[in-house]
Parts: structure tokens; sequence; C-alpha cells
């Protein structure tokens, strides 16, 4: 009878071990592991152009660009993308490129999506989302 309590008592903690991980630990390494790919590095967005639109929030709210020189955002992110005039569909609108720099976020579906950084007096005045 003592050996069946025993035995009983392991396999209660072995059932509750297994629930606990099920419901804690699993959990907390998929939200930690959504929180590693979404957040900004200036690394993540050298290596990773293709991944940059899941990143590009956390950068803009760790370096909002507004106010920021046209040197400090090519420090932060590089040399643009862009570099020729360009239309875009959601704005309908043509930026310059002695005025703007334009950074490639990736493909969402069949479109491609850019950071559009506008300047003015070489300091930052604008900064959108659009897809061309």
């Amino acid at each position: 009878m003592k050996e069946m309590n025993e035995k009983s008592y392991r396999r209660t903690v072995r059932v509750t071990a297994v629930i606990f991980f099920i419901i804690i630990i699993v959990p907390l390494f998929l939200i930690l592991r959504f929180h590693i790919r979404h957040t900004f590095s200036a690394s993540k967005w050298e290596k990773y152009p293709e991944k940059r639109r899941l990143i590009v929030s956390d950068m803009l709210e760790k370096h909002p660009l507004v106010g920021m020189s046209e040197d400090e955002v090519v420090a932060l992110l590089g040399e643009e993308d862009g570099g020729h005039k360009t239309g875009f569909k959601i704005s309908k609108t043509y930026y310059p490129p002695d005025s703007t720099l334009v950074y490639y976020l990736g493909r969402d579906r069949l479109e491609y999506v850019w950071l559009i950084v506008s300047l003015e007096n070489s300091n930052v005045c604008a900064v959108e989302v659009d897809v061309t």
C-alpha cells in the first residue's frame, strides 16, 4: 500500500511539472522570442533588410527621427536604399531625392515597403511608411 502511494505521489509530481512547463515556460519562451525578433538594433537593420518592417516600429519608438540631422539618421540606419525620384501608393506623392532619405523595409505580400524620411534644411521634418 505504501509503495502504491509513493508511485501515485511521483506521478502527481511529474504531471504537475509537465503542466507547469506547458502553462508557464512555453508561453514565456514564445513571448521572449517574439520580442527579440521585433527589437531594433543597428546590426539587425544592416544584416536583414527584408526583415526591417518587423523592427521599424521599435526603431521609431527608441529613436524618434524627427528633429535629427541627416548625418545622425545615416549614422543610425546607414546609407539610404532609395536615391532616385520614386512614387508611393498610399501617399500618392513623389519625393525628391535631394530632400528625402528612403529605406527599404521588406515586402508585404506583393508590395515593397519603404521608410520615407523627409528633410528640411538637412534635418528630419517628417517620417512615413509607404509602399510601391
